[in-house]
């Protein structure tokens, strides 16, 4: 009975709305304790070190990146309705979304 509840689409609608609920509050919490940190730098002469330099320091690096988040599925069926309430709750051009191919190939 259990196994036949998970497998409906009410079930897999509150996982999903719960993820991202559970990412959303985490970018928000996120971008507030960076913000108190100096707030993001965007611009690519002013940015910080980054690990890979020679200079990083892990107890005095701040990092002020901007706050950036992944959401991965290996089907292209999963994670829709969390996409759906992403742009209910983010704007939209602060969301991408990859169709095809593979996540690595998005940093080429």
């Amino acid at each position: 009975l259990l196994h036949e509840h998970m497998a409906t689409i009410d079930f897999q609608s509150k996982v999903d709305k719960y993820q991202a609920e559970y990412i959303r509050d985490a970018i928000k919490r996120e971008r507030k304790e960076l913000e108190g940190r100096g707030g993001a730098i965007n611009d690519l002469n002013l940015g910080p070190l980054t690990a890979a330099s020679d200079h990083f320091n892990s107890e005095t690096f701040n990092d002020q990146r901007p706050i950036k988040a992944v959401v991965y599925s290996s089907s292209t069926d999963n994670l829709l309705s969390v996409l759906e309430y992403f742009y209910d709750k983010f704007d939209r051009e602060n969301i991408a979304e990859l169709m095809q191919g593979n996540i690595d190939a998005m940093a080429d």
